[in-house]
């Protein structure tokens, strides 16, 4: 299946700081008629994320997440390409 990415800022140009992060938020995918805007983390950051919203509230609920290993276009790519065989299923 053919998609289309769209980043919010220039991924190369701040690449270190956005794997630093571990978080990338607004990033847009098109397949088709379709359209799911993902926010991006690696694992220490979405733990992070998770452990500081179970301090305020008795649950987290993160919609539209994608977990790969570092922030970086290399691993968001790959696991594009691999949802895109099962015709992001794994998004909805």
């Amino acid at each position: 299946m053919t998609y289309e990415v769209e980043y919010p800022v220039d991924l190369d140009d701040l690449a270190y700081e956005i794997e630093a992060k571990g978080w990338l938020p607004n990033v847009v995918v098109r397949s088709g008629t379709r359209q799911w805007t993902l926010t991006i983390y690696d694992p220490t950051r979405l733990a992070q994320d998770i452990t500081s919203e179970l301090t305020t509230s008795p649950y987290a609920a993160l919609p539209n997440v994608l977990v790969v290993p570092h922030v970086t276009r290399t691993a968001i790519t790959a696991a594009l390409n691999n949802l895109a065989t099962s015709n992001f299923t794994d998004l909805t």
